[in-house]
């Protein structure tokens, strides 16, 4: 241990941040979370979440509360191969193997857990008060931290502010605030924004610079919530009011500039957009002037190329080692997530060329276009197919690694291909891997032909659609599935 200025001291009974209660979800209380160093997001989601279950509240919170009488100590702890460097305080802290704080503003009441393979680092002006962080943490760039837990390899940097949260694994915070919120793993949040008062825990979402999700406050109480979806991405200045939830829209797009009514949406891998004005005057006054414009399902036939990158992207950056979440998004729960938005979409009583949430409850308080309410069902009917075929080939292999997965993928084979053969199937599911291919390079290829009608020698500084990684691996995909097949085939045909 290594130790260098400043002073390090310790208040008698010292808890090192557990046992506070973080109002999550809702910034004035009613959804709080009792804080112990080794919480995970499913637990702590699950206590946020389940507010109806008085009696495991009380078991939680009575657990909590033997966890604290067993780590209350007289003495701060600095353990081995840690290093305590041009601090100006640390009080009352518990300092594990490895840890390195370095050049911090000043550290009360905190745990720090550490390892020699995952140091966990306060550095860089950071101010850290009343808060837990786990393996491999990093807080710098004069970020402040109060009454939060920082779960295993987040980080929190270039001033960004984390007040009565949970940060979820992987996730990396810088410059904007969060106060009152859970995060899940892989929120990208690396701009001014905001984020106030949001149950988040399946993350892998995104805030751009200047997203306001805060609008907890109606002028009574900052009671109201916001319930984002997995993998949802607000876009540049857009601005969601609260409540809202969108939890049963996962990776759907809220566009630039967006401003949102609060509602309930629940049309996964959408994009909601500021509608043009000529949309508006061709609905004949029947959209109010506040409602957006909704694509359902926008995510898998415009945005392929975004898909099949994040499933790259998840497993090539997920560093955690505690926690078991699922890297990829085609799996049962949104599966049937997205079976059931199909099921809404087509049960219009009256076909119209414009929908509100009156016609389409499922749309929230947004307005539908006919021509979108077609390409999203056919949308959707292809990705339930996509996924279907691919569990059931990998249950002919034997290789399913979801358990559950194979029931799921039988009830929407039936679905979408009723009465057919096996063999039938597997000659299909090429058919849509082939399809979703070419989606992801056309995706790309529309950049790429934008970008050079608009900027000089932008081929020339931007890898082509044909050559990028992502799209190269798709098609790879689509080759080793062909290979797979045929490897089947002749198995079964021997």
């Amino acid at each position: 241990t290594q130790s260098t200025w400043g002073s390090i001291t310790c208040q008698a009974g010292a808890t090192f941040g557990c046992g506070q209660s973080l109002p999550v979800g809702n910034e004035v209380g009613g959804r709080d979370l009792p804080v112990w160093a080794e919480l995970t997001i499913a637990r702590a989601a699950l206590i946020v979440r389940d507010r109806d279950d008085t009696d495991g509240l009380q078991k939680a919170a009575k657990a909590v509360q033997h966890y604290v009488e067993q780590v209350r100590s007289p003495v701060g702890w600095v353990c081995r191969q840690s290093k305590v460097m041009h601090t100006v305080g640390v009080q009352s802290a518990y300092i594990g193997v490895g840890a390195i704080i370095n050049q911090a503003q000043a550290l009360s009441n905190v745990c720090l857990l550490s390892g020699p393979e995952e140091p966990t680092s306060v550095e860089g002006g950071a101010n850290l008060s009343d808060s837990v962080l786990q393996w491999g943490v990093r807080v710098a760039g004069n970020a402040i931290v109060r009454t939060s837990v920082l779960l295993e390899h987040s980080a929190v940097e270039e001033n960004a502010v984390v007040a009565d949260s949970v940060i979820g694994p992987n996730t990396h915070l810088a410059k904007g605030e969060v106060t009152a919120s859970l995060l899940g793993p892989f929120v990208g949040f690396h701009h001014q924004s905001l984020l106030i008062s949001a149950f988040w825990p399946e993350g892998k979402g995104n805030l751009a610079y200047g997203a306001k999700v805060g609008s907890n406050h109606t002028g009574r109480a900052p009671d109201q919530e916001v319930w984002p979806g997995e993998g949802n991405f607000f876009g540049l200045g857009c601005s969601i009011r609260f409540p809202s939830d969108f939890s049963s829209a996962p990776y759907t797009l809220f566009g630039a500039g967006v401003s949102t009514l609060p509602q309930k949406l629940t049309l996964p891998f959408s994009l909601v957009q500021t509608p043009e004005s000529g949309i508006l005057q061709d609905c004949g006054g029947l959209v109010p002037r506040a409602f957006n414009e909704i694509l359902p399902a926008w995510g898998l036939y415009r945005n392929a190329y975004g898909m099949a990158r994040n499933e790259d992207k998840y497993g090539n950056r997920d560093k955690a080692r505690r926690h078991d979440f699922p890297l990829v998004a085609l799996r049962p729960a949104v599966m049937l997530l997205v079976r059931q938005a199909l099921h809404d979409l087509e049960a219009v009583a009256e076909v119209k060329k414009i929908y509100i949430a009156s016609d389409l409850p499922c749309i929230g308080k947004n307005f539908l276009r006919e021509e979108c309410r077609l390409a999203g069902i056919s949308a959707y009917r292809q990705v339930l197919k996509r996924y279907a075929l691919r569990v059931l080939l990998g249950e002919a292999e034997g290789t399913l690694t979801i358990p559950e997965s194979a029931a799921v993928a039988h009830q929407l084979a039936d679905f979408v291909m009723p009465d057919t053969t096996f063999q039938h199937r597997m000659q299909e599911l090429l058919k849509v891997e082939a399809e979703n291919s070419e989606m992801v390079l056309n995706s790309k290829a529309q950049d790429d032909q934008r970008g050079a009608s608009i900027i000089p020698q932008y081929a020339a500084a931007h890898i082509g659609a044909a050559q990028d990684g992502v799209v190269l691996r798709s098609y790879r995909r689509l080759k080793e599935t062909r290979m797979r097949i045929e490897a089947l085939q002749c198995e079964m045909n021997s």
